[in-house]
Order: structure tokens, then C-alpha cells, then sequence
């Protein structure tokens, strides 16, 4: 079951100021009209259960406001509970994967920077659909930052994260 339009604003409201959806009718016996819908999940965005499906808070919101959803919506500031409409756009999957955050196993801790033992160098690396482009060696961390964060913006536009 997928929720439609008019199914969606007659049964959650937004607040367009905190990004929370609250309930217009009573879902359970346990939650009342009023109340905030959808809890995180184990990956960090909200999701809101009604009638045995479960559904993300953001494809909700956007299809309230826009009534209708696109293939993929994007936190702009990687905050998968921040669901404030001005934290929300439409992107395509590429776009989407161009907004993450840094990997976790990173050593040098900045985005598209790792440590090359071999040649003693910073270098600053980033992925253009199937190419991997080496921007550089640098002997310090910052310019190869610098040199990832300006490509990135090149390339990425407006889905450009250098964190």
C-alpha cells in the first residue's frame, strides 16, 4: 500500500519549522490525535507506521508539500532526522551518493585526502561517475583539502560535501 496525496495531509500534519509530522487522526490505541508520528530507525531516519506499513517521514513530507515524490530525496546537511523542508531536495541517486559524509575507515579524517606511505604525500582523490581522478600529492594535509574541496565543487555543484 503507498499513501496518496489526500491521504497523506488528511492523516499527518507538518510542521515546516521543525520538519515534524504529528498525527490529524488517531493511528492506535496507544497514540492519539496530536501526537508526533514515526520514530528513527536503526539507520537514522524517522519512519512513520500506519496501518501495518511503514513509511520514510521525508517521502511523506515532500509528498504533503509537492504531492507527489521524486526517486530519491536528500538531507543538504546529511542529517537523516532533520526533516525541515529546507533541508530537503529532489536528486537523482548519483546526486544523493555525491552528498555523503566522509567514509568512517578514513585516516586522514577529511574527505577525498588519504596518506600515500610510498610517496610521503598527502593526495586528494575524487570519484567522477566510473572515474577515480588523483587531483595531486601534497606534503601538506590542508592543500590536499583544499584541492578536494574545489574539484568537488567543480564536479558536484550544489551536492558538493567536503566534510
Amino acid at each position: 500500500m503507498s499513501l496518496c496525496p489526500d491521504q497523506a495531509r488528511e492523516i499527518l500534519s507538518y510542521d515546516r519549522d521543525t520538519g515534524e509530522l504529528r498525527w490529524n487522526v488517531k493511528p492506535s490505541k496507544r497514540l492519539a490525535a496530536g501526537t508526533r508520528a514515526g520514530k528513527r530507525n536503526s539507520r537514522g531516519y524517522i519512519v512513520v507506521k500506519y496501518r501495518g506499513a511503514y513509511y520514510q517521514a521525508h517521502r511523506i513530507i515532500w509528498l504533503i508539500v509537492h504531492g507527489q515524490t521524486p526517486e530519491m530525496i536528500d538531507h543538504v546537511n546529511g542529517n537523516p532526522w532533520d526533516n525541515r523542508l529546507c533541508n530537503l531536495r529532489a536528486a537523482t541517486p548519483r546526486e544523493n551518493q555525491r552528498n555523503r559524509r566522509r567514509n568512517k575507515t578514513s585516516t586522514s579524517g577529511i574527505k577525498g585526502v588519504r596518506w600515500d606511505p610510498r610517496s610521503k604525500a598527502w593526495v586528494a582523490r575524487i570519484r567522477d561517475g566510473q572515474r577515480n581522478l588523483v587531483l595531486g600529492r601534497f606534503k601538506d594535509i590542508s592543500s590536499a583539502a583544499s584541492a578536494y574541496a574545489m574539484a568537488a565543487k567543480k564536479i558536484f555543484g550544489e551536492f558538493a560535501r567536503t566534510e
